[in-house]
């Protein structure tokens, strides 16, 4: 299936278009690939079930999906897949999906408030945009990277870890039975 066809059958269609939506998409079809096969990246039916296991209840090990998670977001922040992000890597990532979330049209009141709170002038001046963005990522590096230019694995888990909302990612539809009970 295509770019299209992924986000068009998650019913996410206007993100095919997106950096993060073709970043997303790469990194489906080539998650756990050798990163030397030059094929054409396509998404077949074997990557779309592995898709879906990751991101659903599939699994009965929690653990697992877990790591397979952590896993999979880590790899769209490592575009190149050497199994390191440099700081182009990280900002190139973080940008794209902020570019994501700027062009959802959300329908929880409580995600439009955060976003109109971070926005609060839509003609501010790009420049100041991209200097703090920078800064946000030299801030990372420095607190979280040994070498102060690229990210292992474990210092990107060490930061992440720490990120709002990211618990709640990891463990979604893990205490859905639960709440049927």
């Amino acid at each position: 299936m295509s770019n299209r066809q992924f986000w068009s059958y998650l019913g996410l269609e206007f993100i095919y278009k997106t950096t993060f939506g073709k970043i997303f998409y790469k990194t489906a079809c080539d998650f756990n690939e050798h990163p030397n096969n030059n094929y054409l990246k396509f998404m077949d039916f074997d990557k779309f079930l592995q898709f879906i296991g990751i991101f659903t209840k599939l699994f009965k090990d929690k653990e697992k999906t877990r790591t397979l998670r952590k896993k999979f977001v880590y790899r769209l922040f490592d575009n190149d897949n050497n199994e390191e992000i440099d700081k182009l890597e990280f900002r190139n990532f973080i940008n794209a999906f902020i570019e994501m979330i700027l062009i959802c049209n959300f329908q929880n009141e409580s995600i439009k408030k955060k976003i109109n709170d971070i926005i609060k002038d839509p003609n501010m001046n790009m420049q100041i945009i991209e200097e703090a963005l920078d800064k946000y990522v030299d801030d990372v590096f420095m607190e979280v990277s040994f070498d102060g230019n690229v990210m292992t694995y474990i210092e990107w888990d060490n930061w992440i870890s720490k990120v709002d909302g990211v618990e709640e990612i990891l463990n979604f539809c893990q205490n859905e039975n639960k709440d049927k009970k």
